[in-house]
């Protein structure tokens, strides 16, 4: 029998968490060891429940970039970047054929950065125009055929003017800048608390190992994320997990069956945040190949479904039923004259927000998946009209911010 019971007990994990504001901020500086990842058959398999959010999808189907949603980085160096400067120029940033093409291309020589570096070449970089919290976002795309050529699916939220007062970070993927390889990602989360003092950094990450070389291969990126817990995938597939908790026995470098791991790193309370798409030129291999680029066929964004305020037990299970996979208060599964045998071949999660109960009568066939989840919620994170975009967070090209290194 195939089953899969997977309780996130985030509630509980949230009750613990409100008394740890006063922590000091320097104490949570970790890096998880390397998790192996088998380049499978590409797949956009997520759970069940989360809804299109149409606000933050782009499926690149029109002549030109949708400037409503987008907006391109012009003139602007970034340590992540050692020797392209990044600019919004046809040649750098283009939809064609249903794709963003994010180029990097011999160009005026520019000295910029801090220190100053001179670079020889410019590259594609973009952000959504608004920013967006907690959901679903998913990346399809090419990575390219260079090493050399570093593409980066990123979301930063941060306050203006005084961005010192707060700057949060997720990395979904990211080339290791030390490493140059062509089978090694990280991914990764970061806050600064008071990003202008010193000893306030706090980051958790993990390196992917891939069993092949994924330079020029179609890739689906996913990213998870919801108020206690970050979850990571590729090509459908879990791989690597962070859920909060201020219990410093819970936090351990260890590496569980189900690469889930628990962090200190308080992502609670989490800012909005922008989407970033940026192809970076570094010299790990040279010589450097720049024809092919950084192809994108999508971003999708999901948000769930919002349902009852009370504990939701059908009399039985049935696909085409709306609030099978909304996030009900409590869910309850069979019980006295109520059937709970889940449909055959199916794939069901079940969300809710204290607890989900299996009782009497619930039966699971094989070839079955099943999942139950509780989870903390926010108002962001379901789909409603109040989380359209709010045009007071439109981006701003001229106020990128460039984070030193970490």
């Amino acid at each position: 029998m195939h089953m899969k019971k997977q309780f996130f007990l985030t509630f509980l994990l949230f009750l613990l968490s409100l008394g740890v504001f006063s922590q000091m901020w320097s104490d949570c500086v970790y890096e998880k060891p390397m998790a192996n990842v088998n380049l499978v058959s590409i797949s956009d398999i997520k759970a069940s429940g989360w809804a299109l959010y149409e606000p933050f999808t782009d499926d690149f189907n029109t002549s030109t970039l949708d400037r409503l949603k987008w907006s391109p980085v012009d003139w602007q160096c970034h340590d992540m970047s050692e020797l392209a400067y990044f600019r919004d120029q046809l040649d750098n940033v283009k939809v064609e054929n249903g794709s963003l093409l994010l180029r990097c291309k011999p160009d005026t020589a520019w000295t910029c950065g801090d220190p100053p570096i001179t670079r020889n070449f410019s590259s594609g970089y973009v952000s959504s125009k608004y920013t967006t919290r907690f959901g679903y976002i998913e990346v399809k795309c090419k990575l390219p055929a260079d090493i050399n050529l570093n593409p980066c699916f990123w979301t930063y939220g941060t306050y203006w003017p005084d961005h010192c007062r707060r700057y949060d970070e997720i990395d979904v993927n990211e080339y290791i800048p030390y490493e140059g390889s062509n089978q090694t990602f990280r991914q990764s989360i970061l806050r600064k608390y008071d990003y202008c003092a010193e000893n306030t950094l706090q980051v958790e990450c993990k390196d992917l190992l891939f069993s092949q070389p994924y330079t020029n291969q179609d890739i689906i990126f996913g990213l998870e994320w919801l108020p206690t817990e970050i979850n990571f995938f590729v090509n459908g597939l879990l791989t690597n997990s962070y859920k909060y908790t201020d219990i410093d026995e819970w936090v351990s470098p260890g590496n569980y069956p189900d690469r889930s791991v628990f962090t200190c790193v308080d992502f609670t309370n989490g800012v909005a945040q922008y989407i970033f798409l940026s192809l970076s030129l570094n010299p790990y291999d040279p010589p450097i190949n720049l024809a092919q680029g950084w192809s994108l066929d999508w971003v999708r964004s999901f948000k769930l479904v919002q349902g009852f305020n009370y504990e939701w037990n059908p009399n039985y299970i049935s696909l085409n039923d709306p609030n099978l996979t909304r996030v009900h208060k409590v869910v309850k599964i069979g019980g006295y004259g109520h059937s709970g045998d889940i449909p055959v071949n199916s794939n069901i999660t079940l969300w809710g927000e204290d607890y989900v109960y299996l009782d009497e009568n619930f039966s699971l066939p094989p070839e079955t998946e099943f999942t139950v989840r509780a989870i903390v919620t926010a108002p962001e994170l379901f789909y409603s009209n109040s989380n359209l975009p709010d045009p007071q967070t439109v981006f701003n090209p001229d106020k990128v911010f460039n984070p030193n290194s970490y």
